[in-house]
């Protein structure tokens, strides 16, 4: 239920996926999101030619992540 609630309050972030729906079964929480079309960091460091992140691109990265779930 944590979850759901959380999700509720991020829809006006757009970084984070809008919840569809939520929904309990068999003791089981299932929560339906938009899907967001993007790479994976595979294909996104070979677009960039490189095989791994400086800890300054790491760094950057992270920052951003942590921006959008203060």
């Amino acid at each position: 239920m944590r979850e759901k609630t959380t999700l509720i309050l991020c829809h006006k972030i757009s970084q984070i996926p809008k919840l569809v729906e939520y929904f309990e079964q068999n003791d089981c929480i299932y929560v339906v999101s938009d899907h967001v079309k993007c790479d994976n960091l595979s294909k996104t460091l070979t677009k960039l030619g490189k095989n791994f992140l400086k800890e300054s691109e790491v760094r950057k990265v992270l920052y951003q992540l942590l921006k959008i779930v203060e």
